[in-house]
């Protein structure tokens, strides 16, 4: 139950993120290949982040 309340918050903390860095890379008028690495960097620590969560929660319970 909690890995699926940890999925659920997982997808709309990742997307949010992503919109926001949308935000950001369309108001910096960044060229494409500035655009990539943004969201290369973003999507990798947030994926870093649930990773760490993940694990945190698996061994506390």
């Amino acid at each position: 139950m909690i890995i699926l309340a940890l999925l659920v918050f997982a997808a709309f903390y990742f997307f949010q993120i992503n919109r926001m860095a949308y935000a950001f890379v369309t108001s910096r008028d960044l060229s494409e290949e500035k655009q990539t690495k943004v969201f290369r960097m973003v999507n990798i620590c947030i994926t870093l982040l649930f990773v760490a969560l993940y694990v945190e929660i698996t061994y506390a319970v």
